[in-house]
């Protein structure tokens, strides 16, 4: 399922890292209802979404975690989104 959406972000951020954690956590969120819904409908069970992501400080901040002043406030997103990836 191919599904391309823009809308403006509801935060100002100040690195494109922290953008595209943003936009990343947002479509996991999107996707998780997305997916409740279709197997609810269908009655079948989806195999997991595939996520890309080309930010090499997004990638280091999910694989490796590492609490600084500076990125101390998105730590919580990338904890979550860790926890899903490794599950998947």
């Amino acid at each position: 399922m191919d599904r391309i959406s823009c809308k403006k972000q509801k935060n100002i951020t100040m690195s494109s890292t922290e953008s595209e954690l943003n936009a990343l956590s947002d479509g996991e969120q999107e996707n998780k209802w997305l997916t409740f819904l279709i197997e609810e409908l269908w009655k079948t069970r989806l195999s997991p979404t595939l996520f890309h992501i080309n930010n090499k400080g997004l990638l280091e901040k999910l694989k490796n975690f590492g609490s600084n002043s500076k990125t101390k406030h998105l730590d919580s997103k990338a904890k979550n989104l860790r926890e899903k990836f490794k599950n998947n």
